[in-house]
């Protein structure tokens, strides 16, 4: 799930969308029966289709200098940058919905899928999205982030609304 180079700690965020994952697919299949005629626009259609099936989210976070990097990878090119986030003030977790519609033929269904939004706080209306998972990545990659950063959490996924302050020396929360 992350590897660690010096104090940088890299957390893969999730698989392509569906629906994006879908489009490359569909230029793949284009590029495919391009074969025989045409062929400067199938390794056109080819090459757009393998780049967007090989798209990835990722999360590095860089302790030692308070900095993180929100990127995506494209045959393995980052597109991204490094922010600084030295004056956050806490990591929030909120629930969210995640609805996706299905349809085959005539017959529609909506899905709905309860997710985690980790956020992280600088106050005054200031925020980064950092990721939106599952419960139990949320929690276990949010954890770490608070723990090296020093910074409490605000969990706001459950009735009782709770703030989890990190002890440092003993690497655990409240």
């Amino acid at each position: 799930m992350n590897y660690e180079r010096e104090d940088i700690v890299r957390y893969k965020l999730g698989k392509t969308p569906k629906n994006i994952a879908m489009v490359g697919v569909l230029f793949l299949a284009v590029g495919v029966t391009l074969i025989l005629q045409l062929w400067y626009l199938k390794i056109v259609f080819t090459f757009i289709g393998v780049a967007i099936l090989s798209i990835r989210d990722y999360l590095e976070v860089d302790y030692s200098n308070k900095r993180l990097m929100l990127y995506m990878t494209i045959f393995g090119y980052r597109v991204g940058q490094w922010q600084n986030i030295a004056s956050a003030k806490y990591l929030t977790l909120v629930k969210v919905w995640k609805r996706e519609r299905v349809s085959f033929l005539s017959i529609s269904n909506q899905q709905k899928k309860l997710m985690i939004k980790a956020s992280l706080v600088f106050g005054s209306r200031r925020y980064i999205t950092l990721f939106k998972l599952n419960r139990k990545q949320a929690f276990s990659i949010t954890k770490e982030i608070a723990a090296g950063l020093a910074i409490p959490i605000h969990d706001y996924t459950r009735k009782n609304k709770e703030k989890l302050t990190p002890r440092i020396i003993e690497g655990s929360f409240d």
